[in-house]
């Protein structure tokens, strides 16, 4: 059971890092035109479904990170406090995404600026200048809210989207372990309130209008809440596999 966990705790961790290649080689497909080096055509066949991969990102991801929590609460010692748990759970996700993330931005930073492209506004080099900061905190998703431009990076959303996800997760897991009905009803909740809200979303951005001002249709769908409903799937999966085990 315990290398179980830990491989499942290794996946986790390395499906965010797939996600975010797959989404960058979307992007690169997309603005190829910008980009001389950028394998377009290979790009367009391959990731034809690349937004597939990212739902599915996001189910699995809310299957896993529940059941890794709930590992271990099962795991620690009755008399431990549930704070130190969340505080050991969200430590442990930090090391396993975050050094790898901010390993990444300022190889890519120095890729661009070796290339020309750093100090290019035909890339919109001055990105880099004003909001690389954002992934230090896992904010790229919202960028834009915060009036500070693009990172150039913005494949890096799903990264930032999903430690939010992990801010949240404790509050569904230990309703669940309190009560099995508890926690199955604040997930159907927020599946709900959260489908309804990207519905409402995706209508306004038809429209031209976007939850941040002035903001490309496609960053409001980085928003934690316009993916909950998807990771809310993956949890109530994983709820239904925990019930099943201790039945």
């Amino acid at each position: 059971a315990h290398h179980f966990h830990t491989y499942l705790d290794t996946y986790a961790s390395n499906g965010s890092g797939v996600s975010t290649v797959w989404d960058d080689a979307s992007l690169e497909s997309q603005d190829g035109d910008d980009i001389p080096f950028s394998l377009n055509t290979l790009t367009d066949a391959l990731l034809a479904y690349g937004e597939l991969g990212v739902t599915s990102f996001f189910v699995l991801s809310g299957f896993l990170i529940p059941y890794i929590l709930a590992r271990m609460v099962a795991a620690a010692p009755v008399a431990k406090p549930r704070w130190r748990l969340v505080l050991e759970f969200l430590y442990r996700r930090f090391l396993r995404i975050w050094p790898a993330l901010n390993t990444y931005v300022p190889l890519s930073m120095a890729f661009t600026a070796a290339t020309g492209y750093l100090f290019s506004e035909t890339y919109s080099g001055a990105c880099y200048r004003g909001a690389w900061w954002t992934n230090l905190v896992f904010l790229t998703n919202v960028e834009a809210c915060l009036g500070v431009g693009s990172t150039c990076e913005d494949h890096l959303w799903t990264v930032s989207t999903e430690w939010q996800m992990y801010l949240v997760t404790p509050l569904f897991v230990f309703a669940f372990l309190r009560d099995h009905r508890l926690g199955f009803a604040l997930v159907g909740a927020c599946f709900a309130v959260c489908l309804a809200a990207a519905w409402k979303v995706t209508a306004l951005n038809s429209r031209g209008v976007f939850v941040c001002k002035d903001t490309p249709t496609s960053l409001d769908s980085f928003l934690a809440f316009m993916r909950l409903p998807e990771y809310c799937a993956g949890m109530a999966c994983a709820f239904s596999y925990l019930g099943s085990v201790e039945a």
